[in-house]
């Protein structure tokens, strides 16, 4: 029941991101802060399944997202600084 209650949140709030960005406002921002944008929505879906999932199972969700995301966000970093 957790896991169907976090899965729905997540989709509404999804949703609801989605659609701030669909807006003229939402694509502005997001043009100008895609990874930040990226970081907001994968932290919303984190955040969401936290409630969703017993520890161990979420410490492995968390832990693939890190490792597939830092080397991106180092990337950006490194990107941004020159």
């Amino acid at each position: 029941m957790k896991q169907a209650l976090s899965i729905g949140l997540a989709a509404g709030l999804g949703s609801a991101y989605a659609a701030y960005l669909s807006s003229d406002e939402g694509k502005k921002w997001i043009d100008e802060n895609t990874t930040v944008g990226v970081i907001i929505g994968v932290g919303l879906v984190l955040a969401v399944l936290r409630f969703g999932l017993d520890g161990e199972s979420w410490r492995t969700v968390r832990g693939a997202f890190v490792a597939a995301g830092a080397p991106m966000i180092v990337r950006k970093i490194l990107k941004v600084l020159g």
